[in-house]
C-alpha cells in the first residue's frame, strides 16, 4: 500500500493499492431477461433464411414451379391400388435445390444440384457436403424417376429442398400407369346385359364389341371359340352377353369354362334362353390400367341402353367352370352406358384386380 500526492497543490493525499481489483459483478434481479450478446458484425457468412414446409398435390401431365420459395415442398400423388411409372424433368436456377422420389422405403434423389457458388452458403446451413452435386452452370436440367410396384401404400412422394434464398425449380411430370401381371388360373368377366327403349318391338344382338383396339367379339359368323347365342332383346325382356377374359393360349382343357350368370349382380333377372357366353383372350385386357371400350351401334336410331360390369375369377380345370368371382368394377351400372344414333359409343373402364 502506498500514499501518493494528489498533485503539487493539494494538502490532501489519496491512499491506494498497488494490484487492480475487479469491479463487483452486477446480479440481475429475478425475472430479469438473460443479456443480449451481439452477433460479430465482421462474420462473414449470414445466417440461414427461414425454413418453411408446405404440401401439393404431383399433378400428372403438367408443369409445377417453385419459384423463391425456402424449405421443402412435398408433391404427392395418390395412386390407390394402380401401378404407375413417374418422370420429373427439371430445371434448377439460382440457388442448389434437392429432388427426392420416394414410396414404401425406396428413394431416389438428385442430391443438392445448382451452381457450386453456393456451396459454402449449403454447408452453413447445415447441409451434408456429401450431398452437393452442384458444378459450374447456372443452370442445371435433368430427370428422376419412380416405380410404383406395389398396390400398397397407395401414395408416391416428390419431396422439393430448397434451404436458400432465390431459388427456382420447374418440374414437368410424366405418369405412366402400369397393367398388373395376371396368372393363367386366373379369368376376367365382363358381364353386358342390354335392355331396348324403343318403339321397336325387337332387335337381334349382334353388335360389333372391341376392348384396346382389338375386336374380342364380332357377329355371330364370326368364328370364335365359343360363339353367342343369336338372342333378341325386347322392351320387357333383357339379354345378356358375358365375355370371359382368360388365357386362351394355354388352355388345356378340351372345352373352355363358363361361368354361373347367377354368380353376377344383373339390373334384374335375365333368362337363361337370353345369356350368351364367349371366350377372348386376355392380352386384349390391361389390368389396373386404362382401356378402350368401343361398341359398334348397328341400329340407326335405336337407342340401346345397357349395364357393363366387371368380375375376376380362377379357373376350376376339374369342372371348367369359374370359381370364387367377385365384382371388381361396377363401370356403367343400372344400364348407364347407351348407343344412340352414333356409329360407335366408347367407354374407358379401369379394370381392377381386387374385389371391391
Amino acid at each position: 500500500m502506498a500514499i501518493r500526492k494528489i498533485n503539487t497543490r493539494s494538502p490532501y493525499y489519496l491512499t491506494v493499492k498497488e494490484e487492480y481489483v475487479a469491479p463487483d459483478p452486477i446480479v440481475p434481479e429475478e425475472g430479469d431477461p438473460d443479456p443480449v450478446v451481439p452477433t460479430d458484425p465482421t462474420d462473414p457468412i449470414n445466417p440461414p433464411p427461414t425454413q418453411s414446409t408446405q404440401n401439393l398435390t404431383y399433378q400428372c401431365g403438367n408443369t409445377q414451379t417453385l419459384n423463391g420459395f425456402v424449405g421443402t415442398t412435398i408433391f404427392t400423388k395418390d395412386y390407390s391400388y394402380l401401378l404407375a411409372d413417374l418422370t420429373s424433368y427439371y430445371v434448377i436456377h439460382g440457388t442448389p435445390s434437392k429432388l427426392t422420389f420416394a414410396f414404401d422405403g425406396t428413394e431416389v434423389t438428385t442430391g443438392y444440384i445448382g451452381s457450386n457458388e453456393y456451396d459454402a452458403d449449403l454447408i452453413a446451413a447445415g447441409v451434408n457436403p456429401a450431398e452437393i452435386n452442384t458444378t459450374a452452370s447456372t443452370s442445371v436440367t435433368g430427370q428422376i424417376d419412380i416405380s410404383k410396384d406395389a398396390e400398397s401404400p397407395s401414395n408416391v412422394t416428390l419431396t422439393v429442398h430448397s434451404p436458400l434464398s432465390n431459388a427456382y425449380v420447374q418440374i414437368s411430370n410424366n405418369c405412366e400407369v402400369v397393367p398388373a401381371t395376371v396368372t393363367g388360373e386366373e379369368v376376367y368377366i365382363l358381364r353386358i346385359v342390354s335392355k331396348t327403349v324403343s318403339d321397336q318391338s325387337q332387335t337381334t344382338y349382334n353388335e360389333d364389341i372391341s376392348l384396346n383396339g382389338s375386336t374380342v367379339l364380332g357377329r355371330p359368323s364370326t368364328s370364335f371359340p365359343l360363339l353367342p347365342l343369336d338372342i333378341v332383346s325386347s322392351i320387357n325382356n333383357p339379354i345378356s352377353l358375358t365375355i370371359l377374359f382368360m388365357n386362351v393360349d394355354d388352355w388345356p382343357g378340351v372345352a373352355y369354362p363358363t361361368v354361373d350368370t347367377n354368380d353376377l349382380i344383373s339390373p334384374e333377372t335375365v333368362p337363361n334362353s337370353q345369356n350368351g357366353q364367349t371366350v377372348a383372350s386376355l392380352d386384349y385386357l390391361n389390368i389396373n390400367s386404362s382401356n378402350t371400350f368401343t361398341m359398334t351401334n348397328n341400329y340407326e336410331n335405336l337407342i340401346k341402353f345397357y349395364d357393363l360390369r366387371w368380375y375376376k375369377g380362377e379357373i376350376d380345370v376339374d369342372t371348367y367352370t369359374v370359381v370364387n368371382v367377385c365384382l371388381v368394377e361396377d363401370f356403367y351400372k343400372n344400364y348407364g352406358f347407351f348407343t344412340t344414333g352414333l356409329p360407335e359409343s366408347v367407354a374407358y373402364p379401369i379394370v381392377k384386380n381386387i374385389c371391391k
